[in-house]
């Protein structure tokens, strides 16, 4: 995962599992500008400071980049508008046409991006008569579904990052605060979406000699709705088949494969 700098945003390294950071996308005259993973919800719940700068978690925001699905995609001669969700809500992204693509470029960029498709946005949000929106300069279809494991990773580590720098502390209202989807909080059998917080918790047991307890990591997860604990279980063990969790003292503590920057 890219590591977050907080004078420039993210910083330039592979990925796990072998996906190359998304974060090294380059955009012309935005070489410096700092590209912030976020949720759909943040976008939608930015405090708008003046015209286009908005806030979110206290900090300016210029450039995004959103993980979803395309719901809708429509085509007209100088742009493409496609209607993402990424389950904490929908935004309508926009991106101008290369007038030089060949219609053998246009045939592929519309089969990838299409309804259903999941794509990675990079783009600024705009606001116009009270409807938010995001300009992209980046629509890309996910080659690797991990993708979308990652990409809540970052969201989680960069809004705790924000919530310590200010003095936050995240708690029940963190789920609100982000755009958890609500299955989260139903007790529903473990996801991706579920697998992403575990890691995330257990990468900041890190620093402890012997790691997270399951306990503990109950407890953690309680905040957040809570999930039940043969799930957990369940989870656990196939994270350490994959090599994303390995026990320490005893089976009832972990770590995670990677630690939090």
């Amino acid at each position: 995962m890219a590591a977050y700098n907080q004078g420039a945003g993210y910083m330039d390294s592979p990925s796990a599992g072998g996906v190359d950071s998304p974060h090294k996308t380059r955009v012309a005259g935005a070489a410096s500008t700092p590209l912030v993973p976020a949720t759909i919800k943040q976008l939608q719940t930015a405090t708008q400071a003046h015209d286009d700068v908005f806030r979110v978690d206290e900090r300016d925001i210029a450039m995004v980049t959103l993980v979803g699905v395309i719901e809708s995609a429509n085509e007209q001669s100088a742009s493409a508008t496609y209607m993402l969700n990424d389950s904490t809500g929908s935004i309508e992204v926009r991106i101008w046409l290369d007038g030089d693509e060949s219609p053998e470029a246009a045939s592929r960029r519309r089969e990838v991006n299409r309804a259903g498709a999941y794509v990675r946005v990079a783009g600024h949000l705009r606001s116009f008569m009270g409807k938010r929106s995001v300009v992209a300069c980046s629509v890309q279809p996910l080659t690797d579904y991990n993708e979308l494991t990652y990409h809540l990773l970052e969201v989680v580590y960069v809004h705790l990052h924000a919530l310590h720098q200010y003095g936050g502390q995240p708690g029940a209202q963190y789920g609100q605060q982000i755009g958890v989807p609500a299955r989260w909080q139903e007790g529903q059998p473990v996801t991706a979406d579920h697998t992403a917080l575990i890691l995330q918790i257990l990468a900041h047991g890190n620093s402890q000699q012997n790691g997270t307890s399951f306990d503990e990591l109950m407890s953690q997860l309680a905040e957040y709705g809570g999930l039940p604990s043969e799930e957990v279980r369940s989870n656990l063990q196939s994270l350490i088949v994959e090599g994303g969790v390995y026990t320490t003292c005893d089976d009832n503590h972990f770590k995670g494969a990677q630690s939090a920057q």
